[in-house]
């Protein structure tokens, strides 16, 4: 009786080993660095003249969620849920205005990546895969020389994340960068003038992660 309750205990074990390995659940935090790219655009005939819009410098973001990894051998496939914060700057410039107008755009997503990876050797990661976002909520306006601008931007978009990363015991270390199909917001509007202008923003951004596993 004795063996074969040994017997039973080591064949749980053997599997519970198999399934950590085949199965992962971990916590993910870390930092990005994010910059709205726009191309650049110019909006005629203003009260104050031509406004001309382009990018200015990223600014810092973090991230915070959970992940989990199904293994196959060496390939595996990595969904994610993570709060994230992203963004940047957009410099605002106008005829006969010798100072710039900077403005600070922060955007809160919910973000969930499905990556797909391969590993080398024993830890080492390169993976690549879609991300979805929904966009919760944001600084959506532009203050400049009196007037109210909004960009337009839609809630939900798809977009792709690629990167390295390797494996310490139950610790991971992850560096990706993050770009998207599409603009995440596509116009600027004045509204007293009831006219929208297009700017072809994108938000791509480098993300540094650290992972816990559980």
């Amino acid at each position: 009786m004795k063996k074969l309750i040994i017997i039973l205990l080591a064949v749980l074990l053997i599997n519970s080993i198999s399934f950590a390995q085949t199965f992962q659940v971990g916590l993910k935090a870390g930092l990005s660095s994010s910059k709205i790219k726009i191309d650049n655009t110019v909006i005629p005939d203003t009260e104050k003249g031509d406004i001309y819009l382009s990018s200015g410098d990223p600014i810092l973001g973090w991230h915070v969620g959970l992940y989990s990894r199904i293994k196959v051998k060496r390939f595996y496939i990595q969904p994610e849920l993570l709060f994230s914060t992203s963004g940047g700057n957009i410099v605002l410039e106008s005829d006969g205005n010798t100072n710039p107008f900077v403005n600070e755009i922060k955007l809160n997503k919910l973000n969930i990546p499905i990556l797909a990876g391969y590993t080398v050797g024993k830890s080492f990661r390169v993976y690549a895969g879609p991300t979805f976002s929904y966009l919760l909520s944001e600084n959506n306006y532009l203050m400049m020389i009196g007037n109210l601008m909004n960009i337009g931007k839609e809630k939900a978009s798809i977009g792709y994340q690629a990167g390295i990363g390797f494996d310490i015991t139950t610790v991971s270390f992850d560096l990706k960068y993050e770009g998207s199909f599409k603009g995440k917001g596509n116009t600027i509007q004045i509204p007293y003038e009831d006219s929208t202008f297009e700017t072809g923003v994108r938000t791509p951004q480098i993300i540094l992660s650290v992972g816990f596993r559980l």
